[in-house]
């Protein structure tokens, strides 16, 4: 099965991402990793984007994608981003599906998708998980994490769906509004609620107890 976490910037989908693959000996993949995997030289990706843009990008010639530069021009411009996605996308689309489909004996895999929703990707997903926090905690996340000013966070926010819709689309909620430690019994939770839904095998190493420490997630079904 293929277990998506969603959400906003700053919400902290990789942790709930890396500790659900921990509690469900499952593998986690990022699709912005692989987006970035897929832009470097040598890969389907980069030679698809060097067809589309041409070497504007380029640190030199058929020399590597000047990231910052890139980052920069896709928020700025709406169009160049969207072009972007129709070119990455497709090829993440099919690594993520053809991972699901190649579990075998981990039985699930854990896909990390901030766009899952926009992408029109959500019936990919057996489960959808969305994690959210409060939009000041969000700020102040991610300006620590990426140094990035206010008004570029609220651009890619702005390309981004909504929330409040993301949370009313998906399966699970998660609010990460707490330390690690809250976080990580919140999904424990979640990986019981999963086990016991999909018939997972219980990880020998993780213990039930935590499960009885509250926390804010949400079952949505």
């Amino acid at each position: 099965m293929l277990i998506g976490i969603t959400g906003t910037i700053g919400t902290g989908k990789s942790s709930v991402a890396t500790l659900l693959g921990s509690e469900l000996e499952a593998p986690v993949f990022s699709a912005d990793q692989l987006c970035r995997d897929q832009l470097v030289v040598g890969h389907p990706g980069y030679r698809l984007f060097v067809e589309h843009f041409g070497a504007a990008f380029l640190e030199r010639p058929e020399g590597p994608i000047d990231r910052a530069r890139l980052r920069r021009a896709i928020f700025a411009d709406e169009a160049a981003r969207r072009e972007l996605e129709a070119i990455l996308h497709p090829l993440v689309r099919r690594e993520l599906l053809n991972a699901g489909r190649a579990a075998g004996r981990y039985r699930c895999v854990v896909a990390e998708v901030p766009l899952l929703f926009e992408s029109g990707w959500h019936d990919d997903f057996d489960f959808i998980v969305c994690v959210d926090a409060p939009r000041e905690l969000v700020f102040k996340r991610v300006t620590a994490r990426d140094a990035v000013p206010a008004d570029q966070i609220e651009r890619i926010m702005a390309a981004q769906l909504p929330a409040e819709q993301k949370r009313s689309q998906a399966d699970w909620l998660i609010i990460n509004d707490g330390d690690r430690a809250a976080l990580t019994a919140q999904v424990a939770r979640l990986a019981d609620f999963l086990r016991s839904r999909f018939r997972i095998p219980q990880n020998r190493n993780t213990s039930s107890k935590r499960l009885d420490t509250p926390g804010k997630s949400t079952y949505k079904g």
